[in-house]
């Protein structure tokens, strides 16, 4: 659409994560001490409890000191970026620091393989001297701007070998002229690693060059939730839209919470739409200003932003309660239009600062609080309490009448799930070791619109609305669908068995996401870019085949090395090569090979029909659609024409003609007319020895794929004649994009301005234009107003 980005290409990062002192110069690696200094601190962590000394102490140490603060720490048990007092590293010179690199992502993602699983180590993490970004991903340095701050941009760039489009961010790491500045981008980049829910973004890969950092993340297409809200008639949701959206945010929270992070900066600008649809997901980003926790711990950093900063940061002793208050913030923003304490309409910030301290709240403009449920203003109430002991917990919001009343409206009840999600689970624990693997590495590369169905049953199972799956919240779908009678009856160790199976990490309570992704995988759009970004995933040094060693990096300590040794034995029979496994072999592995000798066939072909067939069919890679006609389709490796993605078996069966191919925005299925082949003749022959009964099956079958096709050509024939339409439209767009303002209104008296001033009042936003925000509040803590803010 045009040579600009869109507005609703909105990436899902954000560029605000440098909070640090910013100067123009950059960092000198070689020969300084201030810059090894830096390291040091470092790699002792984001969330360490212990005072950074000046960089002017750290240069007076002996040559013999600075050698002992070299050495490298170990976090906690649970993967967090915290350290203890234990030495495992050894010594550091300054080659090792260029080998390194300035964030250590050696030594990062060693740490990372230590304590992490599979969703932690399939982010891949490029060094200095690994294979460069832009050797992999065009638009690095001149793809379209989404958005900018103060040290550096977000681009979109496109993966060459699969055509799938990503937000990258690039930061320019000699703007970065702080210990604090650069342990929160290493800090950033390691929790992003950790996550894994349906409403945070997820990091794909890290490369570091000598002078710049890429944060490679998904992209979200529908814009960030502050230029929505403006969009919305009379510029704020629904009660039960609004709803909803909270419900998603507080669900994120608890899950950071339950992890022992903190966000510290949630607002309106961190929370990205997937796509434009009015339902879209919503996705929390920027963990710039994220840090580790333990329960009772108190924080004292001052950091945030204006009008979502909690009373307790300011006065600098705070609790993971502090991300409560800004939900409360941004709850108030979304049923009103207006903020509860300002910081959004140029107010001076020592205001903005005098009105959260007094904490009286007051519910303006009045028109539109009316149309509010009491229940509704009781949970901003009880979420912008002053005092934070009084402030429920993520997990209490949760339970909040308004939350479980509203978020419900016009939603389906009931938890029924599709009658083949639940056969996908409950046959996956069927799949070989090295199948739940491989299924578990390809969940990370499905894209928005290729698991929306799934994104649903899971939110079914998930009935503690944290982002994960309990035993308990599975046995009672699963029993619950039993007495339906879609399933047949389970015993209670068959319900144990299918929910140990669904786990990657046996260690852990629950089902992530991505975990519950991999087991209803036959339920997903799979084709080949998915197949080919799986398979890089697992080739750890690009050589071009998977080795044991990838397996074992993958995997990590979760998982003894004499089982990882059987697994690879037993996925090697399956192959042709002796000791490793190229891309045709991963192809066929994917595909449900048997198990064991004598198995007839795998889970995964009967409940997916494996990849090159039914619901997982693939397209070969680097085709497009004009390569192919009704009378020249490819075949796959394995002989099979492909055929048409859809849910409904028949109609794949009968589209034999048909591609799924994605253009643009990978959502666009193309469908050919069925021509005429030797077979069909034959088979028209056959009709007249068949019963009348199979012969009127055969025709209904052919003439619901010809109308089916033509609905579909139709569809595409009305989708690319709006997309010329507006192609030549220049939108610009951007995760810190200014918005544009009407012309002024000359009123000509003061009566007849009070009247404007009233009707727009009422209509839920005054007419002064709301402006985005950074993630600084030091201007908030000055003793006395600076002329900036008079």
């Amino acid at each position: 659409m045009g040579c600009g980005p869109s507005k609703e290409a909105a990436a899902a990062v954000s560029v605000e994560t440098s909070k640090a002192t910013i100067t123009p110069r950059s960092i000198n690696l070689k020969n300084t001490t201030a810059a090894s200094t830096q390291a040091e601190s470092l790699r002792k962590g984001s969330s360490s409890n212990r005072e950074l000394k000046p960089l002017s102490d750290h240069s007076k140490k002996s040559a013999e000191e600075r050698r002992n603060d070299w050495k490298i720490r170990p976090g906690y048990s649970s993967g967090a970026s915290s350290y203890d007092g234990s030495e495992i590293g050894e010594d550091l010179s300054t080659r090792d620091l260029n080998r390194s690199g300035i964030l250590d992502l050696v030594n990062l993602r060693q740490e990372m393989q230590e304590k992490g699983g599979i969703a932690t180590n399939v982010v891949r993490i490029e060094t200095p001297f690994g294979k460069p970004i832009e050797e992999i991903y065009d638009g690095v340095h001149d793809g379209p701007i989404l958005g900018s701050g103060v040290s550096g941009i977000v681009r979109l760039v496109t993966h060459r070998e699969t055509g799938v489009n990503y937000a990258v961010k690039c930061l320019d790491i000699g703007l970065v002229d702080s210990v604090e500045g650069l342990r929160q981008l290493r800090n950033e980049i390691f929790i992003m690693c950790q996550l894994d829910h349906p409403n945070i973004v997820r990091i794909e890969e890290v490369y570091e060059s000598t002078n710049e950092i890429y944060i490679l993340q998904e992209l979200c297409h529908g814009g960030d939730l502050f230029d929505r809200l403006d969009e919305q008639p009379d510029f704020h949701y629904t009660e039960a839209q609004c709803a909803r959206l909270v419900k998603q945010m507080v669900s994120a929270v608890r899950y950071l919470h339950s992890k022992g992070i903190i966000h510290r900066d949630l607002k309106l600008e961190n929370f990205l739409f997937s796509n434009q649809e009015p339902d879209s997901e919503l996705k929390m980003i920027d963990f710039g200003l994220s840090k580790h926790f333990e329960l009772g711990q108190s924080l004292h950093d001052k950091v945030g932003t204006p009008y979502t900063v909690a009373p307790e940061i300011i006065q600098g002793a705070y609790d993971e309660k502090c991300d409560v208050w800004a939900v409360g913030v941004i709850t108030y923003l979304l049923l009103s239009g207006e903020t509860p304490f300002g910081g959004l309409d140029g107010e001076s910030l020592l205001l903005v600062k005098e009105n959260i301290m007094r904490g009286e709240l007051t519910f303006e403009p009045a028109d539109v609080w009316a149309q509010v449920s009491d229940d509704g203003k009781r949970f901003v109430k009880r979420l912008l309490r002053a005092d934070p002991k009084k402030r429920p917990t993520a997990r209490e919001i949760q339970k909040d009448r308004w939350i479980q009343v509203w978020a419900k409206k016009d939603i389906r009840e009931g938890n029924k799930l599709n009658s083949k999600t639940l056969e996908s689970l409950v046959s996956f624990k069927e799949n070989s070791d090295m199948q739940k693997i491989l299924s578990e590495v390809l969940s990370f590369t499905l894209l928005p619109d290729q698991i929306a169905d799934l994104r649903q049953e899971f939110e079914l199972i998930d009935t503690d609305g944290d982002g994960e799956i309990t035993l308990k919240a599975l046995r009672t779908v699963l029993l619950e669908n039993a007495e339906a009678g879609t399933l047949g009856a389970l015993t209670e160790q068959e319900i144990v068995d299918i929910f140990d199976a669904i786990k990657t990490r046996k260690n852990e309570p629950t089902i992530r996401w991505h975990d519950f992704l991999a087991a209803g995988l036959s339920q997903a759009r799979v084709d080949d870019r998915n197949l080919r970004l799986a398979f890089d995933r697992l080739d750890g040094n690009r050589r071009g085949y998977i080795s044991i060693e990838d397996l074992q990096n993958l995997l990590g300590n979760s998982t003894a090395y004499e089982e990882l040794e059987k697994i690879w034995r037993d996925s090697l029979k399956q192959c042709t090569s002796k000791d490793t496994i190229d891309f045709e072999n991963f192809k066929k592995l994917m595909k449900g090979q048997p198990k064991e000798a004598g198995t007839p066939e795998s889970s995964f072909r009967r409940v997916g029909k494996g990849i090159g067939e039914g619901s997982l069919g693939v397209l070969p890679e680097g085709e497009s659609t004009e390569d192919h006609t009704s009378d020249s389709i490819n075949k796959l490796s394995n002989g099979e024409t492909p055929v048409r993605f859809q849910k409904k078996k028949s109609l794949s069966h009968e589209l034999k003609s048909g591609v799924q191919w994605d253009d643009g925005d990978r959502s666009a299925s193309i469908a050919f007319l069925p021509s005429k082949t030797d077979e069909d003749e034959s088979s028209e022959l056959s009709l007249t020895s068949a019963s009348p009964l199979m012969a009127n099956r055969a025709l209904y079958r052919r003439h619901r794929g010809m109308r089916l096709a033509v609905l579909e050509a139709s569809k595409q024939f009305d989708k690319k004649r709006t997309d010329r339409q507006t192609k030549d439209i220049p939108v610009q767009a951007g995760l810190i994009m200014k918005r544009g303002t009407m012309p002024p209104v000359e009123l000509e008296d003061a009566h007849t301005r009070a009247l404007f001033d009233a009707a727009a009042k009422r209509c839920g936003r005054s007419r002064h234009t709301k402006n985005k925000t950074v993630s600084d509040v030091t201007g908030m803590l000055m003793k006395k107003p600076s002329p900036a803010f008079k």
